[in-house]
């Protein structure tokens, strides 16, 4: 457990530092006006009720959107941080989590407009770990013997989304954030402190799911699958700090 929670810790330190750049730039100065002026840029926080429906188990997850400093399009870097408290198929003891980042183009150009759409790329890193004992089978199932495993299993993704954002309540402080997508998920599976000889214990579906077909009875203790995958997010949002000239531009409509 302190080797997962070392790993957690120097990731969460990896995203930090690749998201502190975007963060610290808060302003973009106007154009034709005195340039020691500034506007400031938007910050949003999201949270996703869909995440506790997860295929993979009942997840918590919380996002953060920063507008990029562009003044021709309307451009974003959003990060989140997900943690899966009770992973499906597997030991009350499992758990996981995940960090994505993803950069947006929004279709509508300058600033911020009620109901824009937007392309995105999206990259995940997910990990799940896992420990156990069963009886499992050893020597062409000869005989069982009750044996202590660990599982990490490791999935990375690029997916391309289309999206919406709806922005509604006080002040249009809120909005809805709906998207849908198509992507290749690589995932690997690790099973450690099992004999060479020993089937290993079933792993669900959804991380072993391809299009091939797979046998689950294997002693093979480190193996590897690709597939496409879909991504479907709906997040509640909150901006934080608001881009000024979004509104003008709202008002001369």
């Amino acid at each position: 457990m302190l080797s997962n929670k070392k790993h957690l810790f120097q990731q969460t330190l990896l995203l930090m530092l690749l998201l502190t750049p975007f963060l610290l730039r808060g302003q973009i100065k106007k154009k034709g006006e005195d340039q020691t002026k500034a506007v400031s840029l938007e910050h949003i926080v999201k949270l996703s009720p869909m995440a506790l429906i997860d295929p993979f188990g009942p997840t918590v997850a919380a996002y953060f959107e920063q507008q990029l400093p562009n003044r021709k399009k309307w451009t974003s870097l959003e990060g989140e941080l997900a943690y899966t408290f009770k992973v499906t198929g597997m030991t009350s003891e499992a758990f996981g989590y995940r960090f994505r980042a993803a950069y947006r183009q929004y279709f509508k150009n300058k600033w911020r407009e009620k109901g824009n759409g937007y392309l995105s790329l999206a990259l995940m890193d997910r990990q799940f770990y896992d420990k156990g004992t069963q009886f499992l089978w050893r020597n062409d199932r000869n005989y069982q013997q009750n044996l202590d495993y660990k599982v990490t299993i490791s999935q990375q993704s690029a997916t391309i989304n289309i999206g919406t954002m709806r922005y509604f309540g006080y002040q249009s402080r809120f909005n809805l954030d709906m998207s849908i997508g198509l992507g290749l998920r690589r995932s690997h599976i690790l099973f450690k402190n099992l004999p060479d000889d020993a089937l290993t214990p079933v792993i669900p579906d959804a991380f072993e799911r391809n299009f091939k077909k797979y046998v689950s009875e294997t002693t093979e203790k480190e193996r590897t699958h690709f597939f496409y995958n879909t991504a479907l997010a709906v997040k509640l949002g909150y901006v934080l700090q608001k881009n000024p000239l979004a509104d003008k531009k709202l008002q001369r409509r």
